[in-house]
């Protein structure tokens, strides 16, 4: 995924997202941040294995079985106002992308 086809995504024609979607395949949203946008945390629960891009940077990867089950978005990534989401899914998607405060780095262990 180059960033000159990353960037086509832009002026691609993008259809509604139909019903039962086929997988693999791009998933386009909105983000609306205020002001000064900040670090926040991108949480895909229900979706399983792929890529996140945020204004056409490439966010990183992501895998259900973690072990991180967050990826950090740095605030300057973000523009104050609309900013676009494209989500491409390998195998299953819930259709919902968190925005949080906090990270969630998977589960924790004693160690002894």
């Amino acid at each position: 995924m180059k960033p000159s086809f990353i960037d086509s995504l832009f002026q691609a024609p993008w259809k509604s997202l139909p019903e039962n979607p086929s997988f693999p395949g791009f998933f386009l949203g909105r983000l609306f941040a205020y002001s000064y946008p900040s670090d926040t945390f991108v949480k895909l629960p229900g979706w399983d294995k792929g890529v996140v891009f945020i204004n056409g940077l490439n966010l990183g990867r992501y895998w259900s079985i973690g072990p991180q089950q967050a990826l950090y978005l740095p605030g300057p990534f973000l523009n104050s106002g609309i900013n676009q989401v494209i989500v491409f899914e390998e195998q299953e998607g819930d259709y919902k992308v968190h925005f949080e405060d906090s990270p969630d780095l998977g589960m924790a262990a004693e160690i002894q």
